[in-house]
């Protein structure tokens, strides 16, 4: 089995910061591109691009329906 996480660590708890969806909320060049961009990049490249792909286009979305659904964000 071949990972890029610290040993003894999932990948889930590699995630555990929170939601990561380009929002542009904060930095209105934030887009779906450059979040898919650190998502290669984060994983050395070797994630599964098509994926990546889909979560970067598709985060935003699904962040605004769970705001919408009532789910509070949690301070860092």
């Amino acid at each position: 089995m071949v990972c890029k996480s610290l040993l003894g660590k999932a990948h889930t708890v590699m995630a555990e910061g929170g939601i990561a969806a380009a929002l542009a909320n904060v930095d209105d060049r934030d887009n779906w591109q450059v979040h898919f961009s650190d998502t290669m990049r984060g994983g050395q490249y070797v994630n599964n691009w098509r994926m990546a792909e889909l979560h970067a286009k598709e985060a935003p979305a699904r962040v605004r329906e769970l705001e919408a659904w009532g789910a509070a964000a949690a301070a860092g």
